[in-house]
């Protein structure tokens, strides 16, 4: 058994080119750090922007906070402290963060197979 701290990054901006409204700000903690499997802490101040995460789904849990992630497709996940869900590799979509929020997360890489 390993017990992990949270040592957080220091805040630091979404890149302009994702932001679509406010100035949103995020950090992390990363407890595990390993070439196929990732988890931690992820944390981000109000505002809206893109996310389009490639090659790796994502098991995410709300932890405090709230907002509405919602897809390219027009589904939305309403988050809320408890509120969990799977990011499968290939999400396009947009954040869009009302009250500083932060979510547990734990991606795995997707593995392609060849025909």
């Amino acid at each position: 058994m390993k017990k992990f701290e949270a040592n957080w990054t220091p805040f630091t901006p979404v890149a302009p080119e994702r932001v679509t409204h406010g100035n949103p700000t995020t950090r992390l903690a990363e407890t595990v750090a390993g070439e196929s499997f990732k988890s931690g802490l992820w944390e981000v101040t109000p505002g809206r922007f893109t996310t389009a995460p490639r090659g790796f789904d994502e098991v995410i849990h709300i932890i405090k906070g709230s907002g509405v992630l919602r897809s390219a497709d027009g589904t939305a996940v309403k988050l809320a402290p408890g509120v969990s869900f799977l990011m499968e590799d290939g999400f396009v979509g947009e954040w869009e963060i009302h009250e500083q929020l932060q979510k547990f997360y734990a991606k795995a890489q997707t593995v392609t197979t060849g025909s």
